[in-house]
Parts: structure tokens; sequence; C-alpha cells
């Protein structure tokens, strides 16, 4: 892959600006682009929260997630692997957003019992929405 190759990622927890942290997408200059606030098509997802951070998974009675649209270049898009502890610890695929499709991290089958999961609201899951200080 060459580095001039750029890829739609959708975030939805650290990564992205609004969690002011220093792995959000903003913190990586020219090499990632904010395209919009945005949210999943589908309602195939549920949310957990694992403490200083949420992670997706796949569910029959999901909601919808709320989270960013980003544009990152593949040196980015491989440095993000790392930080999600890509293949190991999250996993990745293409899901529509309202902007598009996009890449998203989500947590492997097998992590339904980890973490507690986030509710809801009106059919979006925000792990935002479910910190106080966001609240």
């Amino acid at each position: 892959m060459t580095d001039n190759l750029w890829h739609n990622v959708f975030v939805y927890g650290t990564l992205m600006q609004k969690a002011g942290s220093i792995r959000s997408l903003n913190k990586f200059g020219p090499d990632a682009e904010f395209v919009s606030d945005t949210m999943t098509s589908s309602e195939s997802f549920d949310m957990l929260d694992l403490g200083h951070f949420p992670g997706v998974i796949d569910s029959l009675s999901g909601a919808r997630v709320a989270g960013e649209l980003w544009r990152v270049t593949n040196r980015v898009f491989r440095e993000l692997d790392i930080i999600e502890g890509y293949p190991d610890f999250y996993t990745r695929k293409m899901i529509p957003t309202e902007h598009g499709l996009a890449w998203m991290y989500y947590l492997p089958e097998n992590a339904h019992g980890y973490g507690t999961p986030i509710t809801e609201k009106q059919g979006v899951l925000s792990w935002f929405d479910s910190l106080p200080q966001y609240a």
C-alpha cells in the first residue's frame, strides 16, 4: 500500500476529537481529516463500556452507533491498527454510515461477557452520552 492512499474510518470513542485524548484523530495533523459527525446506518450493534474506552459488538437486536467519520492516510490507518490492537484485540470491518462506507474497529464475538452494556437512547448508542461529564 502506498502512503497517499486514504481510508474512511468511523470512530465512536477515544479516537473522536471531542474525547480530547492523546489518541484523538485530530492530533494526527494533515494525515487525518474530519469529515462529519455521523452514525452507523445499521441498527445491528451493542456497545460496551470497557472502563477507559468503549467497544462495539454485533447484535441481532441492537442499535445505531453515534460517532465521527474521518479520512486518514494509509500511514495513520496502520497506526490505528496498532493503537486498536488489530487484529488481536479489536478487529475491523467496513460498515455503512450516514455519510458513506467506513472502516470501524469492533470487538470479536466472544467479547459479549466483557464490560458494562451501554443503554441506547432513542435507538442510538453513544459512549459519550453514558459519561457523566458529557451527559
